[in-house]
């Protein structure tokens, strides 16, 4: 019986890392974004529901079903639940916050692809990449943007 469970235990510690491994691969948070993207699988710019599981500038990589795909070039996420960010600075000072953002391109595919969101918080920025959450969503934006004080 104690052999058993010399053998038993670091079985079952390795099949639950695997486990956790796996749940951790797409946050909670980041489950059933609505993804813009310019071009997908050849079929032009489109907008899918599929969980992220990893945000750069320039570089996506989510799951479309049971499918992962890596996508590079300009996209948008909406998040509807906002994700909860910590402050900057080592949570000793504030978001940046701003009169309006308008962000440029972000709905692929619409006639009219300019979101403009007041009384923005920004969480990130960068040259062409943007987090902000507005009237109650988080937009996730690689492309132009424009703050307007």
């Amino acid at each position: 019986m104690r052999k058993m469970l010399l053998v038993a235990v670091p079985v079952l510690m390795m099949i639950l890392a695997t486990s956790v491994l796996a749940d951790s691969e797409t946050p909670s948070d980041l489950k059933r974004a609505i993804i813009y993207l310019d071009h997908f699988l050849d079929s032009g710019k489109v907008a899918i529901v599929a969980d992220v599981i990893s945000i750069k500038r320039d570089a996506l990589e989510f799951r479309l079903g049971t499918n992962n795909y890596t996508y590079s070039g300009n996209f948008s996420i909406l998040l509807t639940t906002p994700r909860q960010h910590r402050n900057p600075y080592f949570g000793f000072g504030s978001p940046e916050t701003a009169k309006l953002i308008t962000l440029e391109g972000f709905a692929k595919g619409e006639t009219d692809e300019t979101v403009v969101l007041p009384k923005p918080t920004i969480y990130e920025k960068s040259d062409g990449f943007v987090i902000v959450v507005a009237i109650g969503k988080e937009w996730i934006h690689s492309g132009n943007y424009t703050i307007t004080n």
